[in-house]
């Protein structure tokens, strides 16, 4: 009897038993740093933790897995085999790199920011209305940040050296 006296509806913080996702802003951070891998991995991380249909997760990966194909062909085509030369007249190789790396975990953060709106607008509302708790990641961002790009740059280095024409 007494669980029918009881108030059903309190304000929650947290949902049961699930984790709190990364802000859009957050993602950005990470999209921008760490390029589409860290897009990826972030956006697939957030939508769970948002609790995300498959099909918007889904979505967000193959975009952000488009963008790391579009990183990888970019660079291959754009970066020159001699590391001293300059490219497009002035510029150096790394500078170029890490342009189009954050170019592209820019464009796969749009598509994820813009398929889990819904996700994070439903957040919002269950735990807080506008100011609702988002999880801090510090840790996870710079791991991203560091890690990401030379995961990307490996296969990347293998390819110039497979393209790479010797006399």
């Amino acid at each position: 009897m007494e669980d029918l006296l009881t108030p059903t509806l309190q304000e929650t913080r947290t949902v049961r038993g699930a984790r709190l996702p990364w802000s859009m802003t957050a993602l950005l951070m990470m999209s921008f740093f760490g390029g589409p891998l860290a897009a990826l991995i972030a956006s697939q991380v957030s939508g769970r933790r948002m609790q995300a249909s498959p099909q918007q997760r889904l979505a967000t990966a193959a975009w952000a897995t488009a963008m790391i194909g579009v990183c990888c062909v970019a660079l291959v085509y754009l970066l020159p085999l001699d590391s001293d030369a300059q490219v497009l007249g002035h510029f150096s190789p790394q500078l170029v790199a890490r342009r189009v790396s954050n170019l592209t975990g820019l464009l796969a953060w749009v598509v994820a920011s813009r398929v889990l709106r819904g996700p994070g607008r439903q957040h919002q509302t269950r735990l807080g209305g506008s100011d609702p708790e988002w999880a801090s990641p510090w840790l996870a961002g710079v791991a991203m940040a560091i890690a990401c790009p030379v995961a990307l740059a490996l296969p990347i280095a293998a390819l110039v050296q497979l393209l790479e024409v010797r006399p």
